[in-house]
């Protein structure tokens, strides 16, 4: 007897798990939750999740690279940012050969364009003219180096007199360390170059 009724508790036991089955099925038809139209909304979610994740990558990525842009223009900014400047009280006489009254020296990372600019007070006792002149690494009689017009003083006129000087030029270079120089010369006697200022510096080309 006992044995009938195992029997008929196991055959119960699997007619119920395949009703669970066969109701877990037809649920859907009857109203249920359908597992195909949760996996769509789950697998559409993901992909929307991934193209934020995209986006924010992209967007970040612009934003570094922008960032990289920027560093790079402030590089070169203060690689073209470089001045330098000279002062000189007195230098003495000068020669028809023209001396090397102040100098000045810059280092560039990129081609810029160097202005220059000096003033001086020139002493004349003679009757002579002298001439100031800004020159971009050449010697003193190389007129292919100048960077400025040559600026003549003849203050003297048999007696002695002084006066004031400006000399401004500009050129293009490479990077690289360039030298500006203000040279001066006299065509007779010895006159006297005092308080020299020589400024110069590197802007974009």
């Amino acid at each position: 007897m006992s044995g009938m009724w195992a029997s008929k508790g196991l055959r119960y036991a699997i007619t119920g798990l395949c009703l669970v089955v066969v109701f877990s099925i037809v649920s859907p038809a009857v109203g249920g939750p359908n597992p195909v139209r949760i996996a769509k909304k789950a697998l559409s979610k993901s992909k929307k999740a991934l193209s934020k994740a995209q986006q924010a990558n992209k967007t970040a990525k612009e934003a570094s690279s922008a960032a990289d842009g920027a560093a790079g223009e402030a590089a070169l900014a203060q690689g073209q940012n470089v001045s330098g400047h000279d002062s000189v009280l007195s230098f003495g006489p000068i020669d028809d050969q023209g001396a090397k009254v102040a100098e000045v020296e810059l280092t560039t990372a990129t081609e810029t364009r160097i202005l220059a600019s000096a003033s001086t007070v020139v002493g004349n006792d003679a009757d002579d003219a002298t001439i100031c002149w800004l020159n971009a690494g050449g010697a003193p009689n190389d007129s292919a180096n100048d960077i400025s017009q040559r600026v003549f003083s003849d203050a003297g006129n048999g007696v002695l007199d002084f006066q004031a000087l400006s000399v401004n030029g500009s050129v293009v270079k490479p990077a690289g360390t360039h030298t500006i120089s203000l040279y001066c010369g006299a065509t007779l006697g010895d006159p006297v170059v005092d308080r020299i200022d020589l400024l110069a510096w590197a802007s974009a080309p």
